[in-house]
């Protein structure tokens, strides 16, 4: 065994803003393994030919949010491990590491708090315009910008999984009326904080704020359309910090373009890093809100990842099954 971890090589390819996170959590446990380990620490996401240097020759590899396309998988010698820093692994071709034997694991609920704090951030400054009057004075403008408290009005929530669970217990306490769509009902906890499951139809058209919190696949991509968005209220907001795919862009600038809807923000999209001639940045911060998919981006949250990880690594090391493996 001690031969097979002396072998053992590991490839990193993160953001920069995980490095110390990394250095703290995982790579004093990887080095005194005596585990190989490659580092790189990106600005913005490596091209197919990049990920495939990195990944060929390595038992495991942790990964925070590159394309791993069948082609990438393929090309891999040794590969017995894919661990996702994060907990959405819509971006890594699942079916194919499958049949390489390839575990693909992630990191569930480890982000759901900073998450659900995040939206109600978004929540709050659709409700009371703070970006706006953040702009406005720094134009030299000083100007009453007039909100709306949250009382009464209400919120509906696309998906009460762990992350819609967390926006849903502080909502609640801001008064929020609740309302949720998902497959899966948990009555016991909608009961606790007086939410009530409708159709997601119904959702679109009573609530004043919606929030999107589901994981990416074949059902739920494109789900909000342009019929959907139709369906909503000419003062109400769209909320995404789940997955850009999930909502047409191109329909969601038509409704902002035609007042159908107030405004959005959102912190995903279609494509990431988006381009700067996308359309949804010529809105004024009164309709359009948009941030760098940092809705996960806490010391907290990172932490917990790091350890969910770390120890999936070192179990595949020991020739152990991983745990929250996603491709099973």
């Amino acid at each position: 065994m001690d031969f097979l971890l002396s072998h053992f090589k590991v490839s990193i390819i993160l953001p920069k803003g995980f490095k110390t996170v990394y250095k703290n959590k995982m790579k004093q446990e990887f080095l005194r393994r005596k585990f190989e380990v490659i580092e790189f620490f990106y600005e913005t996401p490596l091209k197919e030919h990049q990920i495939i240097y990195y990944l060929k020759d390595v038992d495991a590899a942790v990964v925070g949010g590159e394309n791993i396309t069948q082609e990438v998988i393929e090309k891999t010698k040794r590969l017995k491990i894919i661990a996702y820093f994060g907990v959405g692994v819509d971006k890594i071709n699942l079916k194919a590491a499958k049949e390489k034997s390839i575990y693909v694991t992630n990191a569930p609920n480890a982000n759901a708090i900073s998450v659900a704090e995040f939206t109600m951030g978004l929540i709050l400054n659709c409700m009371r315009k703070i970006c706006f009057s953040h702009n406005q004075l720094r134009g030299n403008n000083w100007q009453m910008v007039i909100g709306s408290e949250c009382g009464e009005k209400i919120l509906g929530i696309i998906g009460l999984g762990s992350i819609g669970k967390e926006v849903a217990k502080r909502a609640s306490y801001l008064g929020f009326n609740i309302r949720a769509f998902d497959i899966n009902h948990n009555y016991e906890f909608v009961r606790r904080y007086d939410i009530k499951y409708i159709s997601l139809d119904q959702l679109l058209s009573i609530s004043d704020i919606i929030t999107i919190h589901l994981p990416l696949n074949s059902k739920t991509r494109w789900m909000i359309n342009k019929t959907k968005i139709n369906k909503m209220k000419n003062l109400s907001y769209l909320i995404n910090t789940s997955r850009g795919e999930i909502v047409d862009e191109q329909a969601l600038i038509e409704a902002l373009e035609l007042k159908i809807i107030s405004g959005v923000a959102l912190d995903v999209f279609k494509n990431e890093p988006p381009s700067r001639k996308n359309k949804l940045f010529k809105f004024n911060s009164l309709r359009s809100i948009t941030t760098s998919h940092v809705a996960a981006g806490t010391i907290e949250a990172a932490n917990r990842i790091a350890e969910v990880t770390r120890n999936n690594i070192i179990l595949v090391s020991k020739e152990q099954k991983p745990l929250f493996i996603t491709n099973k």
